[in-house]
């Protein structure tokens, strides 16, 4: 007696574009080979040509897949006949699929749910044929039923529970760890704004502010900073700004080179000789910009996969700015959704890679019609996620900016630390240095203004 006819339960045409697409095309397996589980192929020879596919990535992630190297792959481990030989590798590719599209999203998605279907089927027919035996008690049935339905549910989802004496064994390794080496901290280059947010691996930072506050600047700053120190790779969407004047503002930043001298003054012998051997440090850094302005979250997902494969770990990752992604652009009236969308997974992203999260934000313009004009979490433009999600906020505020005096305030920028897991809130104060795009630690502040404390309510 079954439930429901085993033919409902698979899809021998979706399996097979899927693997298609997966010999066919090289950014497939980047982007979407975390979502793809050997439990979703029903057919046995199915689950063997994916297992060559993922031997062979992992051999080299590099290269391009075809139908060739597979075949070789599956003889190499005497595994072509269990993978309907030649021939069917052969079929995969000639079969005409034209009523399936080439989103393997949907695709993935319906073999899930199919998988899905055949264990609930397995079970519940299980627990038919012990209803049909008159000696089990029909509670027992009931349970062992429930239980093995929650079984389906979590049996493939890693648990995260731990229990009170490992986490301690942990705590006490970390004590120990900071007490003989110092702190573990990730160190942006900002001795006060390490004291405060001491950000870590894993993170999501947002740094926001309204516009020519510095915000990219600081956020550039800091991820070139942490590649420089600890040789990871450091990742900048740049959707704003071409990549090519990210890279002469990193110039000028580390070198001392004043940004108009790189751009459209007559460089001097002093800055010419220094922008040479200025390169040659940035050259050295394991930095990757992306100015694609029509990236999407899947994108970022799939840069990030090749750069890791390629260049190693990943340290910090830079996005400038989640409200002109072109998912955010296009949303339509689903905004404030699709950035909590977006936040979330690119806060997955950061603990995925073991890295920190940049991303920037625009602050809503109704800060500038306060008498303070100070911005405060209330005021992320278009998303209570972002202030939901993050483990740090900070906000970038120049008094100069408002300032009729010029004198006052100038190249003074206050990072406010509106939300802090790691540690505090408050004030830090920077040295703004235009010239060079760059913001430095404050040494001396002598205007003789205090600035205010953070205030967490929109007053």
């Amino acid at each position: 007696m079954t439930l429901l006819n085993q033919q409902e339960l698979y899809s021998i045409e979706i399996e097979q574009r899927i693997l298609e697409i997966l010999m066919t095309r090289d950014e497939a397996y980047d982007k979407y080979s975390d979502l793809i589980r050997l439990e979703i192929f029903f057919a046995e020879r199915h689950k063997t040509i994916y297992r060559a596919i993922v031997s062979l990535k992992k051999t080299d992630p590099k290269q391009e897949l075809d139908l060739v190297l597979v075949g070789d792959r599956l003889k190499q481990v005497n595994k072509l006949k269990e993978a309907g030989g030649d021939e069917y590798l052969v079929k995969i590719f000639s079969t005409p699929h034209v009523m399936l599209s080439c989103n393997l999203d949907e695709h993935i998605k319906t073999l899930e749910d199919l998988r899905l279907r055949r264990e609930m089927s397995n079970k519940l027919n299980i627990a038919v044929h012990s209803l049909s035996d008159r000696e089990n008690d029909a509670l027992d049935v009931l349970h062992n039923c429930v239980d093995s339905m929650v079984n389906v549910s979590t049996g493939h989802v890693e648990s995260k529970t731990q229990n009170m004496s490992s986490l301690l064994h942990g705590v006490i390794d970390q004590v120990e760890y900071i007490k003989k080496h110092g702190v573990t901290f990730m160190r942006t280059g900002y001795d006060d704004l390490d004291k405060s947010v001491m950000a870590d691996v894993g993170n999501q930072w947002v740094i926001a502010g309204r516009p020519t506050m510095g915000k990219t600047i600081l956020a550039e700053n800091i991820t070139r900073f942490i590649t420089k120190t600890t040789g990871k790779a450091g990742v900048i969407f740049s959707l704003e700004m071409k990549a090519s004047d990210m890279a002469i503002r990193m110039l000028s930043a580390e070198g001392s080179i004043p940004v108009q001298a790189l751009k459209k003054e007559k460089i001097s012998e002093d800055n010419y000789a220094r922008f040479y051997a200025t390169t040659a440090t940035i050259q050295g850094l394991n930095i990757h910009v992306n100015d694609d302005r029509s990236i999407t979250l899947a994108g970022i997902k799939t840069e990030l996969a090749r750069i890791y494969r390629s260049h190693g770990e990943i340290g910090v990752v830079m996005v400038d700015y989640i409200q002109i992604m072109k998912e955010v652009i296009e949303a339509g009236g689903e905004l404030r959704t699709k950035i909590a969308e977006i936040s979330r997974a690119l806060r997955a992203v950061a603990q995925q890679y073991n890295c920190l999260m940049i991303l920037l934000s625009q602050v809503n313009r109704q800060c500038e019609s306060r008498p303070d004009k100070r911005p405060h979490m209330g005021d992320l433009k278009d998303s209570s996620a972002l202030e939901q999600d993050a483990d740090i906020i900070t906000m970038v505020y120049r008094q100069d900016k408002y300032e009729k005096d010029v004198s006052k305030h100038t190249n003074v920028v206050e990072v406010i630390v509106a939300k802090n897991r790691n540690g505090s809130d408050g004030t830090v104060k920077l040295a703004f240095e235009g010239q060079y795009s760059r913001f430095s630690n404050l040494t001396t502040y002598n205007t003789g203004d205090e600035i205010p404390p953070y205030r967490s309510n929109n007053l």
